[in-house]
């Protein structure tokens, strides 16, 4: 009777434990709050990439984003820019050798870096926000106030046109407005002004 008596005591505890650890609903809001985080970082860009959108995929990986290419390349390998069915306004990919090596904000996207600023933006505050760490310079065809702000955030970055393929970074268009025109943010070809020249 005694064994009896024990063994249901320690069923009963047992049974309040697992409720304790696991309350009705609990499961509902857990699995709820990586989504929402996942929703907010889809739309930030930053050096390794944008939401789906990673800086090294393949070609044949970016069926996958945005409803896939609008316009498949004719040539994988080539330097192209391209465009996603269904990517957020403005938003372009900068493919070389078959992968993605930058992502492009132009003048239509309404996105923001994982800093905060994006097209429209004045170039004065993200020189001041990144302080030192920023590189600027002038814009190669605009008078000033048109400009270049480069910022590295990894990777071998000592030299005056960066080499190293795993250097990662943002860079900065800003007009003769004053403001951002586009934000480039990836690696080493961000450095390059006539796009696939």
């Amino acid at each position: 009777m005694r064994m009896l008596a024990l063994s249901s005591c320690v069923v009963m505890a047992l049974a309040a434990c697992q409720q304790a650890e696991a309350p009705a609903g609990a499961d509902r809001t857990d699995a709820a709050a990586p989504a929402a985080t996942v929703t907010a970082e889809a739309n930030v860009l930053t050096p390794e990439g944008l939401g789906p959108l990673r800086i090294g995929m393949m070609v044949p990986q970016l069926a996958t984003v945005w409803g896939g290419l609008r316009v498949q390349p004719t040539d994988v390998m080539a330097c192209q820019i391209v465009e996603f069915a269904d990517a957020p306004p403005g938003v372009k990919a900068f493919l070389n050798g078959g992968e993605v090596r930058h992502i492009i904000l132009d003048r239509f996207s309404t996105l923001k870096t994982d800093r905060g600023f994006g097209p429209g933006d004045d170039g004065a505050a993200i020189k001041a926000d990144y302080g030192a760490a920023a590189t600027v310079a002038p814009a190669k065809y605009d008078p000033p106030p048109a400009e270049e702000i480069m910022v590295w955030s990894n990777g071998d970055t000592s030299g005056a046109y960066i080499e190293d393929l795993t250097a990662r970074g943002t860079r900065y268009n800003v007009g003769g407005d004053g403001k951002v025109a586009t934000v480039m943010a990836g690696g080493p070809t961000i450095q390059l002004v006539e796009g696939c020249g």
